[in-house]
C-alpha cells in the first residue's frame, strides 16, 4: 500500500506504478448497469522526474489527489507495482482520513445514490 499524506482538503497518494498496470483511484458515484459501480476516475500526475526518478518507460512515480469530502467512497487499484494480483480496495472519508472498507459497504452506498 502506498504512503498517504494529508492536507486540509486532500489525501495525497504517491506510489510507484508499472506502465502496464497503472495505479488508479476512482470515486464511487452510484450504480452502473454494466460494471455494477459507476466510477469517476481521478487524475494521475506523473511526478517521476520531479521526484528524482529516471527516464524509465517502465516504472513511474505518480501522485493522486483525493478530495476529502465527508462520506465519499473511493475505489483504488494496482497500488503495488511489484504485485501481479491487481488488488482493488475501497476507502471511505471519515474525519478527513481515508478508512479502509469492504466492497459490500461500497455497494450499499451505490444503491442509495441516484443513477
Amino acid at each position: 500500500m502506498p504512503k498517504i499524506t494529508y492536507t486540509d482538503n486532500y489525501a495525497v497518494i504517491k506510489t510507484h506504478t508499472h506502465s502496464r498496470r497503472k495505479a488508479w483511484v476512482a470515486e464511487i458515484a452510484g450504480r452502473d448497469a454494466k460494471y455494477g459501480l459507476r466510477r469517476d476516475f481521478l487524475t494521475r500526475h506523473d511526478v517521476t522526474l520531479s521526484e528524482g526518478g529516471g527516464k524509465s518507460n517502465i516504472y513511474r512515480i505518480i501522485e493522486i489527489l483525493i478530495p476529502l469530502t465527508p462520506g465519499a467512497i473511493y475505489e483504488y487499484g494496482n497500488m503495488d507495482s511489484s504485485s501481479t494480483s491487481g488488488y482493488n480496495g475501497f476507502w471511505v472519508v471519515e474525519d478527513k482520513k481515508l478508512v479502509e472498507i469492504e466492497r459490500v459497504k461500497a455497494a450499499e452506498y451505490a444503491k442509495v445514490c441516484k443513477d
